[in-house]
């Protein structure tokens, strides 16, 4: 029964906002509604974008740089291959001149992953590093767990395994935080591997029973 007005309700969302993609002069939220769907429906939010293409030229140029972080973010979540920076490049220079911080925040983490799978490893450090380094009143956990994460597949990728370690702890620590249960056995298990490969069994057996706490 609860599967089923999921269902319902998610057809009924999607519905909606494919009518406020068709409206956006008179929809300003439609971005913010197509943002908040990206975390667990990145292709539908990736359609959505897409029926707003013909319609960002004649948009403010805060609106058509939102619609590109968008794009980007929906296709870091649908696995994509990032091929180009320039987009990105766009973003972030618009939000370090006009903010907001939150979204600045979130170029640079965007940035940082273009430039992996550019395989850019000196540049993808560089903004993942950005975003671990912001303190500010809001906190940005899971966006720092999840940067730190990916600083510690780089490191992983360049048998840097102390410092994969390192900040592998730093990506358990912001997802504690927020009490993002998937999340914290994910890193661990991560954490647990980069003690494997430091071959400390002990650690790396502490840290798969941590994970597996988190997955019960």
């Amino acid at each position: 029964m609860m599967n089923k007005f999921m269902t319902l309700w998610c057809s009924v969302f999607l519905a909606c906002l494919m009518f406020a993609c068709k409206n956006i002069e008179t929809n300003p939220d439609t971005l913010l509604r197509i943002d908040s769907l990206i975390t667990h429906h990145p292709d539908s939010a990736l359609y959505m974008l897409d029926l707003l293409d013909d319609f960002m030229s004649t948009q403010s140029e805060e609106k058509q740089m939102y619609h590109c972080l968008l794009r980007t973010k929906a296709e870091e979540k649908c696995h994509k291959l990032h091929t180009s920076d320039s987009l990105m490049m766009q973003v972030v220079k618009y939000y370090q001149k006009h903010g907001p911080s939150e979204k600045l925040i979130e170029a640079y983490f965007l940035l940082a992953c273009v430039y992996r799978d550019l395989n850019d490893v000196y540049y993808a450090l560089k903004y993942y590093q950005k975003v671990t380094d912001v303190y500010t009143e809001q906190s940005y956990h899971l966006l720092k767990s999840e940067a730190y994460t990916q600083m510690g597949v780089l490191f992983t990728y360049q048998g840097m395994h102390f410092e994969a370690t390192e900040v592998f702890r730093k990506a358990c620590f912001h997802a504690r935080w927020e009490y993002d249960s998937l999340g914290i056995a994910e890193h661990y298990r991560k954490l647990a591997q980069s003690f494997v490969a430091r071959n400390k069994m002990d650690s790396a057996m502490h840290y798969y029973e941590l994970a597996g706490l988190y997955d019960a």
